[in-house]
């Protein structure tokens, strides 16, 4: 299989007794991750899996978008950071993680959810 799409997934998760992710203690951790595949589908699916493995249960998304290259004409913010992640994610076929953040820090910016 040739991928050329990746799913760029903003989500929240809820800190299991395993959890590999350092934290401070919050019940819920935000992030996003960069899943290599044509399909939403199996990216919400492998998402999922992929949380569990760390201690974390997928509550949901706030966003998905799909990364392409070629279709992109207008560069989003963040769009660096998204085109690193997205294209190391291709390359490696692997999921990757950006940078997880606590629940008490979402509050505190008034972005919990």
């Amino acid at each position: 299989m040739n991928l050329k799409d990746v799913w760029i997934i903003e989500h929240k998760s809820k800190v299991l007794p395993n959890c590999s992710v350092v934290m401070d203690g919050s019940e819920y951790l935000y992030s996003t991750c960069y899943v290599p595949t044509d399909s939403i589908e199996e990216a919400l699916v492998l998402a999922k899996k992929d949380l569990m493995n760390h201690g974390l249960d997928f509550i949901g998304p706030s966003q998905c978008t799909r990364y392409r290259i070629a279709l992109l004409t207008n560069p989003p913010p963040n769009y660096h950071t998204h085109k690193d992640n997205s294209e190391t994610a291709l390359k490696e076929k692997a999921i990757i993680h950006d940078t997880f953040v606590s629940q008490e820090i979402m509050e505190d910016e008034g972005k919990a959810w």
